[in-house]
């Protein structure tokens, strides 16, 4: 039984991976042109198969055996998962020796997928002690903290990852949706707006920035920030779509024109003109 565990938990952290950047509000932004999710890592199943037999025909712990009572009520396995996986590409767990923070912090984003506070936390720390400075389990545990209202902790880890990470522009971002989610507009302008210094091509620390200006009814400045990643008719319309979202519908009629407007030497094939033609014909 343990073994199909083993198997079930391999296939779900291919399925996830630590995340950066994550926001933390209670409303989510809209943005027209999305980035690609990080792909998940792997490696041999054949490697698995062979290091959890070697460990088990000696009798000694495992680095998977030893996380087996923590995480044990986590979940379960069918009896034919370690079939059914066997020739599949996943993360290898074999040896102490390959135990590492970014292990440890998929473990832990996994634990945290399944309301496993206690767990994910040990976790996150875990791969700290390994590695103190292991960027996306310092960011992993401060979003952590945030979500389970323990926000002074969170800001420390925070802080203390903007200090070993100083040039990290995903630092920035998730510290500017710490101090969005704190109701400190002020502060989560700043550091979204340090976030796009130091990435001016990142889509989604503009994004970021934009919905909560336009959620602060700075609708133009919100549109000039986007401007700086994508082409008018795009910002104009993006914007749009927030403040229609929030409620504020002359607002929102106007930037539509005016992104309508923009469009006239678009191609077809641009995303805004096939927005307006799908809405021309509702």
């Amino acid at each position: 039984m343990k073994a199909n565990w083993v198997w079930l938990l391999l296939l779900a952290l291919t399925a996830i991976g630590c995340r950066s950047g994550v926001d933390q509000g209670s409303w989510k932004p809209t943005w027209l042109g999305g980035e690609p999710e990080p792909q998940p890592l792997g490696s041999s199943s054949a490697e698995v198969v062979a290091a959890l037999q070697s460990r088990k025909a000696d009798q000694s712990p495992s680095f998977t055996e030893r996380l087996w009572q923590p995480i044990e009520r986590m979940t379960s396995a069918s009896e034919s998962a370690a079939d059914e996986l066997e020739h599949r590409d996943r993360l290898s767990l074999d040896v102490p020796s390959q135990a590492n923070p970014q292990l440890y912090c998929r473990l832990a984003a996994f634990a945290e997928s399944k309301g496993s506070w206690n767990q994910a936390r040990e976790l996150y720390q875990q791969a700290l002690s390994m590695d103190s400075t292991h960027l996306e389990s310092q960011l992993g545990l401060a979003r952590l903290l945030n979500r389970l209202g323990e926000t002074q902790m969170a800001l420390t880890q925070y802080e203390q990852a903007a200090k070993d990470h100083p040039s990290a522009p995903q630092v920035q971002n998730d510290l500017g949706l710490f101090h969005q989610s704190q109701g400190q507009v002020d502060l989560a302008i700043e550091s979204f707006s340090r976030a796009i210094q130091l990435e001016p091509d990142s889509r989604r620390y503009r994004n970021n920035l934009a919905a909560l200006l336009t959620h602060e009814s700075a609708y133009d400045d919100a549109v000039n920030v986007l401007l700086g990643a994508t082409d008018p008719a795009t910002a104009y319309l993006t914007v749009s779509i927030m403040a229609r979202k929030q409620g504020s519908l002359e607002e929102a009629q106007r930037l539509e024109e005016r992104a309508r407007a923009e469009t006239a030497s678009l191609p077809p094939t641009h995303m805004a003109r096939q927005y307006f033609a799908a809405r021309a014909t509702q």
